[in-house]
């Protein structure tokens, strides 16, 4: 069976390869079409070459996506490849000689025909009807395990394949995350990228219409291929996001004729979710779309205590117990299509339109008091309902053109989208007695309601030149928009009229205006075995803010430079070394920017800062790798300094007591720390990856309630284990822990927890259930503290478990990626040369 299970790989890996290597020589064949090798002949049929049809031996049905394959009789050198079409007929492009054939396909012995000569008198060689018998043993029973790596290396980045992790079936990019080397989500579905919230989100090297978390959770993992992580973005990217971006990359593109697959979930929890994507592929054209439908409940608790010591002779004391639930419903429409013109250019138009819905309904159950006890504990409720209801639609224009030369291309596009959402904050809180139950008499309930439209328009080419095998030149333009507005309002109930009021102080109207010019350039390439990658970025910001309750000058006229720079050793083949710099920038947006008033429960609420600058970051790292058989091991030091840090922080009214977060620049932090990982093929049934993140943190500034200068040693580690249990079942262990680490004004604690996943597979692999029990051990918490000279907090808040979930995915015609080379920055070779 191993014997086996080696050479049905190599078939696999051989078809990829004869496919690859045959477009390639086609393209650069006699009259310069790229079509006319192909089976179908994109532009009419070749004048010489070989002909025929592949057919099974027993039903004689005809074998579509069989591969192809031309060799030189001589030397047995590959001359040429394409796959059979769907009614199994192929056609192959030569020029005069003698040759061989082999036909081979997933599942059937492979056949050679020899004797294949192609002469002046005979240019057409039919090869006639092949007839492939079935092996012996069924593909379905056999899985090679390890042959993709979990991690992947390249000189600038990291790439994960989502499609090897079992624990993230039937969630989104977030959940995904959950398992990813150097990133941390916590229970609010919050992402952090080496501990930082400010990184950005690209999906297929593209801006997403929404932001961070939210663009994340609209990806299903189904339609995931891998996922970058980039934590030293070449000059080539936007340099937006101070710890880099992690890119998340689609499947999109397949093999010629139809494909696709289909998945439906449902969970403990009472979510559920179905979502699809297909493709049909011909010569010229490729058609895609998709439907992703999905309905998410987060129930969980919470407790926050917190102290007041600014009266000197009493302590006021408040503690909060809180049930929360959380909803989202999206609602999200994909299509577009390729078309391949000619060999030279490539069209594109993509459309997303999508409808998204967010609830949170918290039950809080409040106890005040002081100390020394001068009046009786007052218990109140307070019920707060958030719900918000936003609709999208993004569209890309895309065109790849590419010059004569080889390796030189033109990468023009043109970006669109705009967002609007409506949100209302509903706000009631109650007198109570000891027992929690409300005797129905208000003591303040408000009303907030915040529409708001968004768009964004971009514009960017990309030039890429080879000068040589071993250098590359790129340079790109590009051209950014941004248009917010706001219309705020908030109301109160006056308890004495029994009327709903306009507070027209709290009122606010805001624009936020922001254009950014950019224009970079790199050059990298290779010396024996030394690589190198430099580049330079310029960018000229302008950001204009208005707003009704805020006459601060917030406005931004400025021009950066963003330097980068990229380096590579291979001492041998299985070692190597990776050095890299580049500075970066993290502009707050519109939620940090607005000042309007947010409630959380009625003694906390949030509020934007218009005056918040920009904060930048310089980063280095350098990185070891040590491969060995199938597994490898890594080690990646760095260092990263921010100056204009923006930080959350709490300020406490000494009068009512309410808490309001908001946000404001810092002096600046640092972080030096290492990451290591090991991704390790114990045997042919045991896979296991362990990595781990060790720091230490130092942040340091001045805030109104004083100056700030404090520090920590932060970790985290997380293991993966995949156990083939057979051929068809596969289990996956999943668990991730992360130390507790400092704040502006306080800490976070640690948290850790468990996730198991099984898979079976059914039908030739084409239908694949999983079950998977999330939070086990039921301890995913975030939980936090503030101290301050007049006040100190204590939070935390629970996500319930454990939680179990069913998913199941359907592949139509055995849905397989062949993925072109994306023309934005995240989805092609990235710097590789």
């Amino acid at each position: 069976m191993q014997q086996l299970n080696h050479t049905i790989t190599l078939r696999i890996l051989l078809s990829f390869f004869i496919i690859i290597i045959g477009n390639s020589s086609q393209a650069q064949g006699p009259g310069g079409g790229n079509g006319q090798g192909r089976a179908g002949g994109g532009q009419g049929r070749p004048t010489a070459g070989v002909f025929g049809k592949v057919i099974d031996s027993k039903s004689n049905n005809p074998i579509p996506y069989a591969t192809v394959a031309l060799y030189k009789a001589k030397d047995s050198s590959l001359v040429s490849g394409t796959i059979t079409k769907e009614d199994g007929r192929f056609i192959i492009q030569a020029k005069t000689g003698k040759y061989y054939l082999e036909i081979n396909f997933m599942g059937y012995n492979k056949i050679r025909k020899s004797n294949v000569n192609i002469t002046a008198e005979k240019p057409m060689y039919r090869i006639g009807a092949v007839k492939l018998a079935k092996s012996n043993a069924e593909i379905q029973g056999v899985e090679i395990v390890g042959e993709q790596s979990y991690v992947d290396y390249k000189i600038d980045r990291k790439v994960i394949n989502v499609e090897r992790d079992l624990a993230s079936s039937g969630a989104s990019a977030v959940e995904a995350l959950q398992n990813v080397p150097s990133v941390t989500v916590d229970i609010e579905g919050n992402v952090a990228l080496r501990g930082s919230s400010n990184f950005t989100v690209l999906i297929n090297g593209k801006p997403s219409p929404l932001s961070g978390g939210d663009a994340l959770e609209q990806i299903p993992t189904s339609a995931i291929k891998n996922i970058e992580i980039i934590t030293n973005p070449s000059a080539k990217f936007d340099p937006d996001g101070m710890t880099g971006i992690i890119n998340v990359i689609l499947k999109d593109d397949v093999n010629q004729g139809f494909n696709g697959i289909i998945e439906t979930n449902g969970s403990s929890t009472g979510s559920y979710g179905f979502n699809t994507t297909l493709n049909y592929r011909t010569e010229k054209w490729n058609f895609f779309g998709g439907v992703d439908i999905r309905n998410r409940n987060s129930p969980g608790d919470g407790l926050s205590e917190m102290q007041n010591f600014a009266n000197p002779d009493t302590t006021f004391y408040r503690t909060t117990n809180i049930d929360r639930q959380r909803m989202r419903d999206n609602m999200n429409f994909k299509a577009g299509v390729d078309y391949y013109a000619n060999d030279k250019n490539t069209f594109g138009v993509e459309g997303v339109y999508g409808i998204n819905q967010r609830g949170k309904d918290y039950f809080s159950e409040i106890d005040e008091y002081y100390d020394p006890l001068y009046m009786p504990h007052v218990y109140t409720t307070s019920a707060n309902e958030t719900h918000s209801d936003q609709d999208f639609i993004k569209t890309n224009l895309s065109w790849l053109h590419k010059f004569k030369n080889k390796g030189e291309k033109l990468d023009v596009l043109v970006y669109f989208n705009t967002r609007s959402f409506d949100k209302e904050d509903d706000q009631k809180e109650s007198f109570s007695n000891a027992d929690w139950n409300p005797n129905m008499e208000l003591i303040s309930w408000t009303n907030t309601m915040d529409k708001n439209d968004n768009t964004d328009i971009r514009v960017k080419a990309d030039y890429t030149k080879l000068l040589s095998k071993e250098r590359k030149f790129e340079a790109g333009i590009q051209s950014r928009s941004k248009r917010e507005s706001s219309v705020f309002t908030y109301d109160e109930y006056n308890l004495s009229t029994e009327k709903w009021e306009n507070q027209a102080l709290y009122n606010n109207n805001m624009d936020f205006n922001r254009d950014i010019l950019s224009i970079y350039s790199t050059y990298g390439g290779m010396f024996k075995n030394f690589g190198y990658q430099l580049g330079l970025r310029g960018e000229y910001t302008n950001r204009q803010i208005t707003s009704g309750i805020e006459t601060n000058n917030s406005d931004i006229n400025r021009f950066d430079i963003f330097p980068t720079v990229h380096l590579s050793q291979k001492i041998n083949d299985k070692n190597s070394v990776m050095a890299s710099y580049s500075r970066r920038i993290d502009r707050p947006g519109g939620w940090e920017l607005n000042p309007n008033i947010t409630f959380i429960s009625s003694n906390f609420k949030r509020e934007g800062n218009t005056g918040l600058e920009p904060e930048y970051t310089d980063s280095y790292e350098l990185n070891y790798q040590l491969k060995f058989s199938k597994s490898f091991l890594s080690l990646e030091g760095y260092y990263r300094t921010t100056k204009n840090k923006i930080s959350r922080i709490q300020e406490m009214d000494p009068t009512t007591y309410i808490t309001t977060m908001t946000f404001a620049n810092l002096d600046q932090d640092h972080a030096t720390g290492i990451e290591a990982m090991a991704n390790l093929q114990l045997n042919k049934w045991l896979r296991f990856n362990v990595s781990g993140n060790y720091y230490y943190y130092k942040l340091e500034g001045n805030l109104t309630s004083g100056a700030v200068d404090t520090e920590s040693i932060n970790f985290d580690v997380r293991g993966n284990a995949n156990i083939l249990i057979t051929p068809l079942m596969r289990l996956q262990l999943t668990t991730f822990y992360r130390g507790p680490s400092v704040t502006a004004q306080g800490e976070s604690e640690s948290f850790y927890m468990f996730n198991t996943a099984l898979r079976y597979d059914f039908f030739q692999r084409k239908l694949s259930v999983t079950l998977k029990a999330s939070n086990i051990t039921n301890s995913m918490k975030h939980a936090f503290s503030t101290y301050t000279s007049t006040f100190s907090t204590s939070n935390e808040f629970n996500r319930v478990g454990p939680v179990f979930s069913l998913t199941a995915t359907y592949k139509i015609n055995n849905y397989k990626q062949k993925r072109k080379a994306s023309m934005e920055d995240g989805g092609g070779d990235g710097g590789d040369i």
